[in-house]
């Protein structure tokens, strides 16, 4: 091979790397909000969620009529339910709503 066909594949190697680091991190730097599941026991009614922005991330489960308040890096992640329903945010310290998501939980059996 001569220099030209070496160069042009250190660089091709080099822009297929770089753009899938950068894709990678772009999904890291987007707020995600997942309700994964709800689930009805007995009296009580589950909530299952994903809740992920900059690197932090939490999977919890928790029983419905609990406000849940998680405070890192200067952003906030919160559940709060309101009547049937369940809020979902994740503030920054601003108090700018990076992401919401509203779940009806009168809709499970």
């Amino acid at each position: 091979m001569n220099t030209k066909t070496k160069l042009f594949i250190v660089l091709l190697v080099i822009g297929i790397g770089g753009g899938l680091v950068y894709t990678q991190w772009q999904k890291q730097n987007k707020p995600t909000i997942e309700a994964t599941a709800l689930n009805k026991n007995d009296n009580t009614i589950d909530i299952t969620f994903n809740m992920s922005y900059r690197g932090i991330q939490y999977k919890e489960t928790i029983p419905f009529g609990t406000i849940w308040i998680k405070h890192q890096k200067g952003y906030s992640f919160e559940v709060i339910p309101v009547q049937k329903e369940v809020y979902f945010f994740i503030v920054d310290k601003d108090k700018t709503v990076l992401a919401r998501k509203k779940v009806d939980v009168s809709k499970i059996n």
